[in-house]
Order: C-alpha cells, then sequence, then structure tokens
C-alpha cells in the first residue's frame, strides 16, 4: 500500500529537481507596456520573449507527498510555496 507514513511512523516524501530544454517556437514577439514599478521605471513584457532555445538548468523544486489513502494519488507542492508558508 503507498501512503505518506512508513510502518515506523516516518513521514516520506518525494523531491523532484526538475531541469530541461525547450525550443524556442515562437515567431512573433509583441513587446508591450505592462505599467510601472516600484521605482516608476517602465515595466514590459520583454522577458516572455527570450532570443533561441530555452535551457533551464535548475527549475524549482517539487515535493511529492502520497495521500494516506492510495487510491488520492500524490500531492504536489512548489518549494517556494512551501518555503514562503
Amino acid at each position: 500500500m503507498r501512503t505518506c507514513v512508513t510502518p515506523e511512523a516516518k513521514f516520506i516524501y518525494g523531491i523532484h529537481k526538475p531541469s530541461y530544454r525547450t525550443k524556442n517556437l515562437r515567431v512573433d514577439t509583441k513587446i508591450s507596456k505592462l505599467g510601472s514599478g516600484d521605482d516608476l521605471g517602465l515595466v514590459t513584457n520583454e522577458a516572455n520573449f527570450p532570443q533561441g532555445d530555452i535551457n533551464v538548468e535548475s527549475a524549482d523544486w517539487i515535493f511529492e507527498i502520497p495521500n494516506p489513502f492510495p487510491f488520492r494519488g500524490a500531492t504536489y507542492i512548489g518549494k517556494e510555496w512551501a518555503d514562503a508558508a
């Protein structure tokens, strides 16, 4: 039976530390003004239009926690959210 607690009463979980590469298939680039930042400088969506392919060496970690009832699968929680909570 898959569960988040071992017979020895230890809490178990998995940690995913993903990395990936992907081709940038965007054809059009449309840079738009989004507003101003705290320093009143212009904020645009330019970061959403990277040049070339994307290589992420170390993406956000994900915790995988088996649910107590195996028919309920697993819960996935981002490390950034977990650290903040």
